[in-house]
């Protein structure tokens, strides 16, 4: 399999595992959603992520929006859900190091995407994981 479907499996299991994502997300009928939007299909959802994210974010890729959502999530916070309340995933209990951010990122990005991440989007997005742990800090420190 090519690096994106691999590292795209990888995150599914952090996803439903050591991630816990699953514990406030759901993925269509996976997982809880008790405190985050479904990343999948569902009533209130009605097109998976990766159709929805040119919308949310324009001018980012599915990949970058996804991997900007769980390293920095409240950069943008769906409408109706409340910002500050995602943990930090790089952080205790949870511990993901940067290529399990990655692997979780290229797992969200792939859902309702016709293919997985090519590997120059990939590049660029392992690159920016500094900037928006940058980005995060800065909002943080500036927060009233």
């Amino acid at each position: 399999p090519s690096e994106g479907a691999r590292l795209a499996a990888q995150g599914e299991a952090l996803f439903f595992g050591r991630g816990g994502c699953h514990a406030c997300h759901s993925v269509g009928k996976r997982g809880t959603m008790l405190t985050g939007p479904n990343l999948g299909v569902s009533e209130d959802f009605p097109r998976p992520f990766a159709r929805r994210a040119a919308e949310r974010r324009p001018g980012l890729t599915p990949l970058a929006y996804a991997l900007e959502s769980v390293v920095d999530p409240d950069a943008f916070v769906v409408p109706t859900y409340a910002p500050g309340v995602m943990k930090r995933p790089e952080e205790p209990p949870i511990a993901l190091n940067d290529d399990e951010l990655l692997a979780v990122a290229a797992y969200v990005a792939s859902i309702g995407a016709a293919a997985p991440a090519a590997p120059d989007e990939l590049a660029t997005a392992r690159a920016s994981i500094a900037k928006l742990r940058a980005a995060r800090a800065t909002r943080l420190a500036h927060k009233p």
